[in-house]
C-alpha cells in the first residue's frame, strides 16, 4: 500500500508495503525493523545537540504529521520517515524529543496504512446506524493500538467527535417515533453544537431549517419578520421581506389565470395535443420560460397557498 500525496493534503492508499513481516490479514503494527530490506532507519542524533528544544503534543500536531507526509511526494516508506528528521532539525529538537517526535510519526504512518484495511471494508449508503456505529469503533480501536490515550486525545478527539455527531444526526432522522419538526429541531440542536469551521460547511441547511421553524411557529408575517430579525439580523429580514412580496405577487398573478388555464383543459372539442399546445401558448402570453415551468408545476399540482 503507498500514500499518495494530494493537492488537498488528504492521503489516498492504493497498495500495500512489499517485504513486510506483517500478514495483510493482520491490524499488527508495522514496526521500523519490518519494513523493507532496504530501509535504514534514520538516524535521530546526527546535527542534534543535547540543549536543544523539547518536544511536547498540542492541539493541531496531527496538520502536520499529514502535511510532512505530503510534502515527502513519495511512494517509499523510507521518504516519507525521513520528513521526521527533516523535522527535527527545523525544530533544533534535542536528540530525545527528537526520538519522542520520529516514534509518534512513525506510529502515524503506520495507523494510516493499518486504518485502508478498515477503509476498505466500505459501508453503503443504507447502512444501518448501528453498522456504521460498528465502523467507528473499529476506527477507534485501531487508534487505541497504535496511540496512548493523550495522543489519541490529541490527534482523533475532534474527528471522533464529529462522528458521534454524524451518527446522532442519522440515527435522528432515521427515528420513526419522531416527527418530522421534532427531527428538524433535534438536528438543528445537533448543528448548533458543531465546532465553527464544520459549522459553516452545514449554515445554509441549517439557516433553512430555522427559517422553516419560524414560519411553522409564527403566523402572522410581521411576528415572522421581527423573529427572523433577532436570529439573522435585520438585513437579512429586509431581503426575507422582499422576497415575500416577490411571492405574493407571483402567487396573485397565478391565481388570477389558473380558471383560465383549466378552462382550455376543461374544453371537450380539443385533443390532448391541441390542449397542450393552447396552454403552452396562454402561459407564454403571461409568464417568461423560467416562470411557465415553475407556473405549470403549482397548477397541475394543485399548490397555490390559499
Amino acid at each position: 500500500m503507498a500514500i499518495v500525496a494530494t493537492a488537498s493534503g488528504v492521503l489516498l492508499f492504493n497498495e500495500k508495503p512489499l517485504n513486510t513481516d506483517v500478514e495483510d490479514t493482520t491490524p499488527t503494527t508495522v514496526t521500523v525493523t519490518a519494513l523493507t530490506p532496504e530501509y535504514k532507519k534514520p538516524s535521530t542524533s546526527d546535527g542534534l545537540l543535547p540543549s536543544g528544544t523539547s518536544f511536547a503534543l498540542y492541539d493541531g500536531i496531527k496538520t502536520l504529521l499529514d502535511r510532512l507526509i505530503f510534502e515527502a511526494n513519495s511512494e517509499h516508506l523510507n521518504d516519507i520517515l525521513a520528513m521526521a528528521r527533516r523535522h527535527c532539525q527545523e525544530q533544533n529538537y534535542r536528540v530525545e524529543a527528537c526520538e519522542q517526535f520520529t516514534s509518534l510519526y512513525t506510529r502515524y504512518v503506520n495507523y494510516k496504512y493499518a486504518l485502508m484495511d478498515v477503509d476498505e471494508q466500505h459501508v453503503n449508503v443504507g447502512a444501518s446506524s448501528a453498522e456504521i456505529d460498528h465502523q467507528f469503533s473499529r476506527i477507534e480501536a485501531l487508534q487505541r493500538q497504535y496511540f496512548s490515550y493523550e495522543e489519541q486525545d490529541v490527534l482523533f478527539s475532534a474527528d471522533n467527535k464529529l462522528n458521534e455527531q454524524a451518527l446522532a444526526r442519522r440515527a435522528i432522522n432515521n427515528d420513526p417515533n419522531l416527527s418530522k419538526e421534532q427531527k428538524e429541531r433535534l438536528i438543528i440542536e445537533n448543528l448548533e453544537q458543531l465546532p465553527e469551521e464544520q459549522k459553516r460547511a452545514f449554515q445554509p441547511s441549517l439557516n433553512m431549517q430555522k427559517l422553516a421553524a419560524i414560519k411553522d411557529t409564527y403566523q402572522d408575517r410581521q411576528q415572522r419578520l421581527i423573529e427572523v430579525e433577532n436570529q439573522f439580523g435585520h438585513e437579512a429580514a429586509q431581503r426575507l421581506e422582499k422576497r415575500w412580496r416577490e411571492r405574493e405577487v407571483f402567487q396573485n398573478k397565478v391565481k388570477q389565470i389558473a380558471s383560465q388555464y383549466q378552462a382550455i383543459a376543461d374544453n371537450k372539442e380539443l385533443s390532448p395535443d391541441k390542449i397542450k399546445t393552447q396552454q403552452q401558448a396562454f402561459l407564454a402570453q403571461h409568464f417568461s420560460e423560467n416562470q411557465q415551468k415553475r407556473v405549470r408545476v403549482m397548477l397541475e399540482n394543485s399548490l397555490l397557498e390559499q
